[in-house]
């Protein structure tokens, strides 16, 4: 099998850009400007052989337009990508007392992480996908378009290229190289302490990865060894982040990321949690609507709560939406209906005593780009509960995603008595029923660019 044939969704094609100028506004990345053609087709042709140098002159304008459009739509993609780069060498260049460390079997400044491709007969007995051999020690055993994923999380501190073919043909080119046989790709993934003038040896595998700074060791240390974090390599798809806007929107990423390590000491980076669609674009799947931030500020103190308004609600109002009683959204209106919901239903639905599990509890949180978010399975469950057309456009989709039924089987739920909107619940009498399907399809084509015929959807909710 020629492995650079490898079926992947949602890929751009090489060079391929969106239409339209792309700006931010209240409710995060969005496109905008978008031109409609103007061909040949939406014109009279009576009197054709009158007009056809004019239908040719207004199709060539329009041609124009297009590329213009391409070329501007380009021009901010790779001015996003600039500002990208620069915002992952200050990351890079962090020292060690802006980092938060616990939750790692070893921490500090001198953590080393390796990757090394292997032979499968010289590794302990594994299972395929990722098999933790002990503390510091983890077999990976992927496929080729696993591989493509894990190879750009490893080197996002690096100089990465610009378009998703280019990332995959690297890492073809580096499987080529090992000269790796036919059937699974296998890696050991190894968590060490540096010692000054120790050297270690990589035995008879090729090196893939080595960190070079402290923050990438952190990060690619969290990816691998904690088993909710590894499902976004696995199931996921990195040619989103490809794409103009969802360049655009890991840019907002990083600036969050960024304010957080630095406008807060590392004793409260635990606080922080991020869920919502942010799993969802972890995945691949789809641009976040926003970035939804769960803050636990108890005994926390009054400057903590003084920085968030400051550092958070106030400078990154755009892309961030903070959920911290009395802060953020959680005010006003939409205080009572959050105390139930974070207080209440939330942790009921999730089998625990308090969200405070979520970010006490390793098994209930996953990282993603070095920040903590929500686990898939956590984020399913939240979406299974408060059913709305959005939340089942979500599932529908969800339902395509590669190895997912495996990781974590779920059901659409029953077709729903209520359902939620504008913070509240509605009685399903109070619309049609009929509509609340089409609502499901005109949330798929907005958000995954497909839909399903009307019986295959109301089938789904009677499996």
């Amino acid at each position: 099998m020629d492995r650079r044939k490898i079926p992947d969704n949602q890929i751009p094609a090489k060079g391929a850009a969106v239409s339209g100028q792309l700006m931010r506004d209240s409710g995060g990345v969005q496109e905008v400007g978008v031109r409609k053609n103007v061909g040949p087709e939406s014109r009279s042709y009576i009197g054709a052989n009158e007009t056809e140098k004019k239908g040719t002159e207004e199709l060539k304008s329009s041609e124009d337009f297009r590329l213009e459009d391409r070329a501007a739509a380009r021009r901010d993609f790779e001015l996003s990508v600039s500002r990208i780069g620069a915002l992952k060498r200050r990351l890079s260049s962090l020292s060690l007392n802006k980092i938060e460390l616990s939750g790692l079997p070893v921490e500090g400044e001198a953590l080393g992480v390796r990757v090394v491709l292997r032979r499968a007969e010289e590794l302990p007995p594994f299972s395929v996908g990722r098999t933790q051999i002990s503390e510091t020690l983890v077999v990976l055993s992927v496929t080729a378009r696993q591989f493509v994923n894990l190879y750009y999380f490893l080197n996002f501190y690096r100089e990465n290229p610009l378009e998703f073919e280019e990332v995959r043909s690297s890492a073809m080119r580096v499987l080529d190289e090992a000269g790796v046989a036919e059937g699974p790709i296998v890696l050991e993934a190894s968590l060490y302490r540096k010692m000054p003038g120790i050297v270690r040896r990589v035995g008879s595998g090729v090196c893939l990865f080595e960190a070079e700074s402290s923050i990438e060791a952190h990060d690619v240390a969290r990816l691998l060894f904690h088993e909710e974090s590894f499902p976004f390599v696995m199931m996921g798809s990195i040619a989103l982040f490809f794409s103009e806007s969802g360049a655009l929107a890991l840019e907002d990423l990083l600036l969050l990321k960024y304010a957080l390590l630095t406008k807060f000491p590392k004793r409260h980076h635990s606080r922080f949690i991020l869920f919502g669609s942010v799993v969802l674009y972890a995945l691949g799947m789809r641009l976040p609507d926003m970035f939804d931030l769960l803050v636990d500020d108890k005994g926390a103190g009054r400057a903590f709560s003084s920085a968030i308004e400051r550092f958070l609600v106030q400078e990154t109002r755009s892309r961030v939406e903070v959920y911290c009683r009395g802060l953020g959204s959680w005010t006003g209106e939409r205080l009572e209906p959050y105390d139930r919901w974070f207080g209440e239903e939330w942790p009921r639905l999730l089998g625990v005593d308090s969200l405070q599990e979520l970010f006490c509890s390793p098994g209930r949180h996953a990282y993603f780009m070095g920040l903590r978010v929500t686990t898939l399975r956590d984020d399913i469950r939240r979406r299974t509960c408060r059913i709305s057309p959005a939340a089942c456009a979500d599932l529908v989709a969800l339902k395509r995603v590669p190895g997912l039924a495996q990781y974590f089987p779920f059901q659409i739920p029953e077709f729903p008595d209520s359902y939620w909107a504008n913070y509240r619940e509605y009685a399903m009498a109070a619309i049609d029923r009929a509509k609340f399907v089409r609502t499901i399809n005109a949330y798929l084509k907005e958000r995954y660019t497909f839909t399903l015929p009307e019986p295959t959807l109301w089938s789904l909710f009677s499996e």
